[in-house]
Protein backbone atom coordinates (compact mmCIF):
# COMPACT_ATOMS: atom_id res chain seq x y z
CA UNK A 1 0.00 0.00 0.00
CA UNK A 2 1.37 3.15 -1.32
CA UNK A 3 2.49 6.16 1.85
CA UNK A 4 0.30 9.30 1.20
CA UNK A 5 2.64 11.94 1.42
CA UNK A 6 0.75 15.22 2.68
CA UNK A 7 1.43 18.19 0.58
CA UNK A 8 2.21 21.48 2.46
CA UNK A 9 0.96 24.49 1.21
CA UNK A 10 3.87 27.65 1.57
CA UNK A 11 2.25 30.49 1.31
CA UNK A 12 3.65 33.70 0.02
CA UNK A 13 3.79 35.22 2.75
CA UNK A 14 5.98 32.84 4.86
CA UNK A 15 8.12 32.92 1.26
CA UNK A 16 8.02 36.74 1.66
CA UNK A 17 8.94 36.07 5.39
CA UNK A 18 12.07 33.50 5.07
CA UNK A 19 13.29 36.12 1.93
CA UNK A 20 13.42 38.48 5.15
CA UNK A 21 14.97 36.87 6.98
CA UNK A 22 18.03 35.52 4.43
CA UNK A 23 18.38 39.51 3.61
CA UNK A 24 18.82 39.88 7.38
CA UNK A 25 21.45 37.07 7.45
CA UNK A 26 23.35 38.63 4.73
CA UNK A 27 23.14 42.25 6.24
CA UNK A 28 24.29 40.82 9.34
CA UNK A 29 27.34 38.89 7.97
CA UNK A 30 28.12 41.88 5.77
CA UNK A 31 28.17 44.51 8.93
CA UNK A 32 30.26 41.92 10.45
CA UNK A 33 32.91 41.75 8.00
CA UNK A 34 32.86 45.32 7.47
CA UNK A 35 33.19 46.28 11.19
CA UNK A 36 36.18 43.72 11.07
CA UNK A 37 37.64 46.00 8.29
CA UNK A 38 36.56 49.11 9.99
CA UNK A 39 38.55 47.77 13.31
CA UNK A 40 41.78 46.31 11.22
CA UNK A 41 41.50 50.04 9.00
CA UNK A 42 41.24 52.25 12.10
CA UNK A 43 44.21 50.67 13.52
CA UNK A 44 46.36 51.46 10.58
CA UNK A 45 45.25 54.78 10.63
CA UNK A 46 46.01 54.92 14.69
CA UNK A 47 49.65 53.53 13.24
CA UNK A 48 50.54 55.80 11.03
CA UNK A 49 49.47 58.94 13.03
CA UNK A 50 51.46 57.57 15.36
CA UNK A 51 54.48 57.10 13.11
CA UNK A 52 54.26 60.30 11.22
CA UNK A 53 53.72 62.19 14.86
CA UNK A 54 56.85 60.57 15.98
CA UNK A 55 59.02 61.35 12.65
CA UNK A 56 57.65 64.62 12.70
CA UNK A 57 58.98 65.25 16.25
CA UNK A 58 62.25 63.58 15.64
CA UNK A 59 62.49 66.31 12.96
CA UNK A 60 62.10 69.02 14.22
CA UNK A 61 64.60 67.85 16.95
CA UNK A 62 67.12 67.13 13.87
CA UNK A 63 66.52 70.92 13.08
CA UNK A 64 66.86 72.63 16.24
CA UNK A 65 69.35 70.64 17.12
CA UNK A 66 71.29 71.10 13.51
CA UNK A 67 70.73 74.81 14.30
CA UNK A 68 72.22 75.58 17.33
CA UNK A 69 75.31 73.69 15.94
CA UNK A 70 75.46 75.91 12.99
CA UNK A 71 74.72 78.92 15.31
CA UNK A 72 77.91 77.59 16.90
CA UNK A 73 79.81 77.18 13.45
CA UNK A 74 78.96 80.82 12.24
CA UNK A 75 80.21 81.93 15.76
CA UNK A 76 83.59 79.90 15.19
CA UNK A 77 83.94 81.94 11.65
CA UNK A 78 83.66 85.42 13.20
CA UNK A 79 86.01 85.32 15.89
CA UNK A 80 88.16 83.87 13.01
CA UNK A 81 88.44 80.04 14.12
CA UNK A 82 88.03 78.43 10.42
CA UNK A 83 89.20 75.19 11.15
CA UNK A 84 87.08 74.66 14.08
CA UNK A 85 83.96 75.94 11.91
CA UNK A 86 84.76 73.51 9.17
CA UNK A 87 84.66 70.68 11.44
CA UNK A 88 81.23 71.79 13.51
CA UNK A 89 79.93 72.32 9.78
CA UNK A 90 81.42 68.90 8.36
CA UNK A 91 79.32 67.57 11.67
CA UNK A 92 75.89 69.07 10.40
CA UNK A 93 76.44 67.80 7.09
CA UNK A 94 77.06 63.87 8.40
CA UNK A 95 74.41 64.09 11.00
CA UNK A 96 71.73 66.10 10.05
CA UNK A 97 71.69 65.70 6.76
CA UNK A 98 68.55 67.07 4.71
CA UNK A 99 68.07 69.90 7.20
CA UNK A 100 67.62 73.45 6.42
CA UNK A 101 70.47 74.04 8.53
CA UNK A 102 72.68 71.39 6.72
CA UNK A 103 71.54 73.10 3.24
CA UNK A 104 72.54 76.84 4.29
CA UNK A 105 75.92 74.86 6.26
CA UNK A 106 77.39 75.15 2.68
CA UNK A 107 77.83 78.48 2.35
CA UNK A 108 79.59 78.85 5.51
CA UNK A 109 81.86 76.07 4.52
CA UNK A 110 82.31 77.85 1.23
CA UNK A 111 83.49 80.89 3.51
CA UNK A 112 85.65 79.33 5.86
CA UNK A 113 87.45 77.73 3.03
CA UNK A 114 87.75 81.49 1.78
CA UNK A 115 89.51 82.76 4.73
CA UNK A 116 91.87 79.74 4.98
CA UNK A 117 92.36 80.22 0.74
CA UNK A 118 91.20 77.30 0.13
CA UNK A 119 90.05 78.69 -3.75
CA UNK A 120 89.04 75.91 -5.23
CA UNK A 121 87.76 73.74 -2.38
CA UNK A 122 85.17 77.63 -1.37
CA UNK A 123 84.58 77.40 -5.01
CA UNK A 124 82.99 73.70 -5.57
CA UNK A 125 81.09 74.85 -1.96
CA UNK A 126 79.81 78.05 -3.12
CA UNK A 127 78.30 76.16 -5.96
CA UNK A 128 76.47 74.26 -3.85
CA UNK A 129 75.01 76.29 -1.89
CA UNK A 130 73.65 78.43 -4.35
CA UNK A 131 72.37 75.04 -5.64
CA UNK A 132 70.53 74.31 -2.26
CA UNK A 133 69.73 78.05 -1.26
CA UNK A 134 67.90 78.82 -4.23
CA UNK A 135 64.72 80.07 -1.93
CA UNK A 136 66.80 82.16 0.59
CA UNK A 137 67.78 85.10 -1.08
CA UNK A 138 70.18 86.43 1.43
CA UNK A 139 71.97 83.28 1.02
CA UNK A 140 71.95 82.98 -2.34
CA UNK A 141 73.03 86.23 -2.78
CA UNK A 142 75.97 85.84 -0.54
CA UNK A 143 77.21 82.69 -1.89
CA UNK A 144 77.20 84.22 -5.64
CA UNK A 145 79.30 87.20 -3.73
CA UNK A 146 81.69 84.54 -2.66
CA UNK A 147 81.41 83.44 -6.02
CA UNK A 148 82.72 86.60 -7.22
CA UNK A 149 85.55 87.26 -4.50
CA UNK A 150 86.72 83.90 -5.82
CA UNK A 151 87.31 85.06 -8.95
CA UNK A 152 88.60 88.00 -8.10
CA UNK A 153 91.35 86.52 -5.87
CA UNK A 154 92.07 84.26 -9.09
CA UNK A 155 92.17 87.95 -10.85
CA UNK A 156 89.44 86.68 -13.28
CA UNK A 157 87.66 90.00 -13.18
CA UNK A 158 85.00 89.66 -16.17
CA UNK A 159 83.89 86.20 -14.59
CA UNK A 160 83.84 88.20 -10.94
CA UNK A 161 81.69 90.75 -12.32
CA UNK A 162 79.42 88.09 -13.48
CA UNK A 163 78.63 86.63 -10.15
CA UNK A 164 78.28 90.00 -8.41
CA UNK A 165 76.08 91.21 -10.94
CA UNK A 166 74.31 88.00 -12.13
CA UNK A 167 71.36 88.12 -14.66
CA UNK A 168 68.45 89.93 -12.95
CA UNK A 169 70.44 90.50 -9.85
CA UNK A 170 68.00 92.70 -8.69
CA UNK A 171 65.40 90.53 -8.64
CA UNK A 172 67.87 87.26 -7.14
CA UNK A 173 69.52 89.58 -4.43
CA UNK A 174 68.73 90.28 -0.58
CA UNK A 175 68.37 94.27 -1.04
CA UNK A 176 70.70 94.60 1.80
CA UNK A 177 73.43 92.75 -0.40
CA UNK A 178 73.04 94.60 -3.52
CA UNK A 179 75.05 97.70 -3.06
CA UNK A 180 77.37 95.46 -1.86
CA UNK A 181 77.78 93.31 -4.82
CA UNK A 182 77.59 96.49 -7.19
CA UNK A 183 80.99 98.48 -5.35
CA UNK A 184 82.74 95.35 -5.57
CA UNK A 185 81.76 94.73 -9.52
CA UNK A 186 82.84 98.57 -9.83
CA UNK A 187 86.31 97.50 -8.46
CA UNK A 188 86.30 94.61 -10.54
CA UNK A 189 85.44 97.46 -13.59
CA UNK A 190 88.24 99.53 -12.59
CA UNK A 191 90.81 97.32 -12.32
CA UNK A 192 89.76 96.20 -15.74
CA UNK A 193 90.72 99.56 -17.17
CA UNK A 194 86.66 100.00 -17.86
CA UNK A 195 86.55 103.09 -15.64
CA UNK A 196 83.99 104.79 -17.17
CA UNK A 197 81.37 101.82 -15.97
CA UNK A 198 83.08 101.88 -12.48
CA UNK A 199 82.09 105.66 -12.21
CA UNK A 200 78.20 104.08 -13.03
CA UNK A 201 77.58 101.88 -10.50
CA UNK A 202 79.46 103.90 -7.70
CA UNK A 203 77.25 106.59 -8.89
CA UNK A 204 74.29 104.10 -9.04
CA UNK A 205 74.95 103.05 -5.15
CA UNK A 206 75.10 107.01 -4.34
CA UNK A 207 71.33 107.46 -5.70
CA UNK A 208 69.56 104.50 -4.81
CA UNK A 209 71.10 103.41 -1.77
CA UNK A 210 72.30 106.55 0.04
CA UNK A 211 71.30 105.28 3.64
CA UNK A 212 74.25 102.71 3.41
CA UNK A 213 77.72 102.85 4.85
CA UNK A 214 79.21 102.09 1.21
CA UNK A 215 77.36 104.22 -0.25
CA UNK A 216 79.74 107.20 1.18
CA UNK A 217 83.18 104.73 -0.15
CA UNK A 218 81.24 104.83 -3.45
CA UNK A 219 81.44 108.53 -3.89
CA UNK A 220 85.01 109.22 -2.51
CA UNK A 221 85.59 106.48 -5.79
CA UNK A 222 83.82 107.81 -8.17
CA UNK A 223 85.46 111.63 -7.16
CA UNK A 224 88.98 110.07 -7.90
CA UNK A 225 88.13 108.40 -10.74
CA UNK A 226 86.10 111.51 -12.34
CA UNK A 227 89.67 113.08 -11.72
CA UNK A 228 91.85 110.55 -12.77
CA UNK A 229 89.70 110.63 -16.34
CA UNK A 230 89.57 114.82 -16.59
CA UNK A 231 93.56 114.19 -16.51
CA UNK A 232 93.89 111.82 -19.46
Amino acid sequence: MAKITKKVRVTKQEIKHDDIQDKIIESFSFFKTYAKQSVIAGIVIIVVAVMLNSYLTNKNKKEKSASIKLSYAINLIQSGNNQDALIAINDIQAQYWGTSPAKESFYYKALSEYNMHQYDKAEEDARRSLKNNKGNKFLYASSSHLLGAIYEQNRKYEEAIKYYLPVNYKSKFDKITIPYSMYDAARCYEKLQKIEDAISLFKTIEDDYSDCKIAIEANRKRMYLEALLSQI
